[in-house]
């Protein structure tokens, strides 16, 4: 039994919440009570003081530095840069790309408005590429023969080409088209037809033309009979060691509206030839002792040949 005092303190705190008006509390549930209330705080503080330690640790290794020593591995560097020498070829070959597409654009662009005005107005097209082609031979015959440039020369063989081969040119190759097979174009028959009539009718003539138009504009037309009996013959010869393979390509491989570009180009060789023929080799010396190993020696040699069997 418990004793007399603790009992009549009891009976007063029941007595004391009766008159007030309280809930009678036991000393012993007071005490449980507040032990309760510790352990619910010490059990929080368990709760949140791992976290704030942890968070404070994490903290702590941040800012610390890692040693680097035995059994750790040292921090990732970053990749290394490339050489300097790598990087300016990279830059180097980009722009080198850069131009070259430039360039072929430009040549595409070009070409395109090239083929553009041969269908526009194909006459006056193949009149001024074969202007540019007997002017850009005539500069050259005129190097190889060491003659200083002569501009009105070069003005006189590009008229040539300007008024007579350009436009006439593109009529022959209309007739050769249409009436020669123009079924079977390019077939081996009618490329052999079409190169017999060129070199057999067309080269003699416009050989003739051509002695006649350039002794006029120099001034001496009394002078074409003389030219045309002296270098028609041998002028044709040369003209059969180029011209008939070069026709075989044109008339089986080469687009009509472009035969005459074509010739122009093989024309740049075979305007040398008819210009030195015209004009003379000066500065050559004698052709016939010469072993040809260019273009620029073969032309005077074969016209020493030509001649020798005259």
């Amino acid at each position: 039994m418990a004793p007399a005092p603790v009992l009549q303190s009891a009976g007063n705190q029941l007595l004391r919440g009766r008159v007030l008006g309280q809930p009678s509390r036991s000393p012993s549930l007071n005490v449980s009570h507040s032990r309760g209330r510790s352990t619910a705080r010490r059990a929080a503080r368990n709760v949140a003081s791992p976290q704030r330690g942890s968070a404070g640790e994490n903290e702590r290794r941040e800012l610390s530095p890692k040693p680097v020593g035995l059994g750790s591995s040292a921090p990732r560097s970053a990749s290394p840069t490339r050489p300097a020498s790598i990087d300016s070829r990279n830059v180097s070959a980009a722009a080198t790309s850069s131009v070259q597409a430039q360039v072929t654009d430009r040549i595409a662009g070009v070409w395109g408005a090239y083929t553009a005005r041969l269908e526009s107005d194909p006459i006056r097209t193949k009149a001024l590429t074969s202007f540019m082609g007997f002017v850009i031979g005539d500069t050259l015959a005129q190097r190889i023969g060491g003659d200083p440039i002569d501009a009105l020369r070069c003005l006189r063989l590009g008229a040539y080409g300007l008024f007579l081969d350009g436009p006439i040119g593109h009529l022959w190759y209309k007739v050769l088209d249409k009436n020669v097979m123009p079924d079977n174009p390019r077939s081996n028959k009618a490329v052999l037809i079409k190169t017999a009539a060129d070199q057999l009718v067309w080269a003699p003539l416009m050989t003739v033309v051509f002695f006649a138009v350039l002794k006029t504009l120099e001034g001496h037309p009394e002078l074409i009979w003389v030219t045309v009996q002296d270098k028609l013959v041998k002028t044709v010869v040369a003209n059969y060691i180029l011209w008939p393979g070069a026709h075989w390509i044109n008339f089986k491989y080469v687009p009509t509206q472009h035969r005459i570009l074509y010739n122009n180009c093989v024309s740049i060789i075979w305007s040398v030839y008819l210009s030195l023929s015209v004009h003379g080799f000066i500065g050559l010396g004698d052709p016939c002792k010469l072993v040809p190993t260019t273009w620029g020696e073969l032309v005077p040699y074969v016209y020493c040949l030509a001649e020798l069997k005259k």
